[in-house]
Formats: C-alpha cells, structure tokens, sequence
C-alpha cells in the first residue's frame, strides 16, 4: 500500500538505524516486507531527502538518524537565513554565509554528528566542511543546499 512520505521516512530512518543496507534494492525489499509500497525513484528521493550516504557499511543517516526533527528544523532554519552558496572542490564543501554567521553554522553542523564530516573550520563569512571523499562532499553540498532552498 501507499504509505503516506513522512511515516514512510520515518520508516526508512528505523531500518537503516538497526541494519546494514547496502543497496537501494534492499531497502525497498525490507519496506515490501512490511507492506510499504515504493518505486526506486521515489526510494532514491527518500535516501537524498533524509541526507543519507552510501559508504563501506553501506546508507548511514545524519548521526545515524538520532538527532529530532525539531534539531533539524532550527539547522534547515539558519540555512535559509544565513547561507548563500555552497560549493564542492574534492572532499572538501565551502559555504558562504552571512558575515559574521560561519561561526553558528558551524556548530549546527557539527552537532549533526554527520558520519561523513571529518572536521570544520570557520572564518566571518566562509565554512570549510572536510569529508572523507568527493561523493560524500557532493552529497552534503546537495543537501545543505537543498535545506537552504538554494538550487
């Protein structure tokens, strides 16, 4: 059956917080088994909306799925107010904030506990974010901006 996007989500947190998923396949194989219908697209949407990443343990999420939706409403917040662009140069993301704001981005950042996030360094108006690679890069990029309603 069609499960409404948010139980579906909070569905997919569930797993991939008790399992190893190492494909996309799996996933939606585990959600069939509980009679949450999906196709692979909208499975795919899921994963990058969640700001899940595929690594050697296969899909983690952000803090493996532990911080609250109210913690991840006040980062999507400061995102929309203070950031203006984010980029990718290898496995580093550089964002550009407000001046003065890096400082408080940074923090949210880190209290994210992102398993990708190796470190951060913070000047006035500019955020480095080092990840272990340029996919995991790519992928925070996609979804600080996409948080901050940036394209």
């Amino acid at each position: 059956m069609m499960v409404p996007r948010q139980q579906r989500h909070q569905r997919i947190r569930e797993i991939l917080s008790h399992n190893e998923i190492h494909s996309q396949e799996q996933l939606q194989d585990l959600l069939f088994a509980e009679d949450i219908q999906t196709t692979q697209a909208t499975l795919s949407r899921d994963l990058r909306d969640l700001g899940a990443v595929k690594g050697a343990r296969g899909y983690s999420l952000p803090n493996n799925g532990a911080r609250g939706a109210l913690d991840d409403a006040n980062v999507r917040r400061i995102l929309k107010r203070d950031l203006l662009s984010a980029e990718r140069g290898g496995p580093l993301a550089v964002l550009h904030t407000r001046q003065g704001r890096a400082p408080v981005l940074t923090s949210e950042i880190q209290s994210l506990g992102l398993p990708y996030v190796l470190g951060t360094i913070a000047g006035s108006d500019t955020v480095f974010v080092a990840t272990q690679s340029s996919g995991q890069a790519r992928a925070f990029v996609a979804l600080v901006r996409r948080w901050a309603g940036l394209r």
